[in-house]
């Protein structure tokens, strides 16, 4: 998980590991570089990070191509979803959490 403010993550991030099984790390946008050259992690979510999840993901797409790419966020603007089709990151809406983990559920591990 890619994420700016830890707190708004935590319960996800626990849910997330309890419900699919998968080991769930959150790390700051400044970090997510490095830490998928790493790892090459399966499944990469975003926070909108007010908008520059999508630079974010251009970065980690080049290193990454095969991971599936997520963005939790609040944000429903018609031009922020339509970015997100374009780039082909599904948008999950941030406070409904079944709907993102019924979706990584059925990603094969």
């Amino acid at each position: 998980m890619v994420e700016d403010d830890f707190g708004d993550v935590n319960l996800l991030k626990l849910v997330l590991a309890r419900k699919t099984g998968y080991s769930v790390n959150i790390v700051k946008p400044w970090e997510a570089i490095a830490v998928n050259q790493q790892h090459h992690p399966k499944i990469i979510q975003l926070d909108s990070l007010e908008g520059a999840c999508f630079k974010i993901c251009s970065a980690l797409k080049r290193d990454n191509p095969s991971a599936d790419y997520l963005i939790y966020s609040a944000n429903r603007s018609s031009e922020f979803l339509a970015q997100a089709r374009e780039q082909g990151i599904r948008v999950f809406k941030k406070g409904d959490m079944g709907e993102l983990i019924n979706y990584v559920k059925t990603l094969n591990k």
